[in-house]
């Protein structure tokens, strides 16, 4: 006789909680000075289960090794659940960082259900 055993796991019986978050550089290239819309990280936020479905209100990042004169504003972008960098969703803005800390307050909540979530 053969049998075969599963473990399902139903996101719709579970809290929602964050799995892990990465955060990466996709090019380490130069950005000149007055430069649009061009991707410095990648932030991927994976969570589970789908009972309270997290918000994200704030991203905060540190920048050792900038100044606030090298970086003069920069913005934040929500793709959902698509990894490919798109300047159609911005999220957060900031028209001057504070020294050494890059503090985006998102224009609203961002829920951030079951799955892998970029911004």
């Amino acid at each position: 006789m053969f049998r075969l055993d599963f473990d399902t796991f139903d996101p719709a019986s579970n809290p929602c909680e964050v799995q892990e978050i990465s955060v990466i550089h996709p090019s380490l290239n130069d950005v000149m000075p007055g430069t649009a819309g061009v991707q410095i990280l990648r932030i991927a936020v994976n969570t589970s289960g789908a009972v309270n479905p997290l918000s994200v209100t704030d991203i905060n990042f540190s920048a050792k090794g900038a100044t606030t004169a090298q970086v003069t504003s920069a913005n934040l972008y929500y793709t959902g659940l698509d990894d490919a960098f798109s300047t159609s969703n911005l999220v957060g803005t900031l028209a001057a960082p504070a020294a050494n800390a890059f503090n985006f307050t998102l224009t609203t909540a961002t829920p951030i259900p079951h799955g892998i979530h970029y911004f």
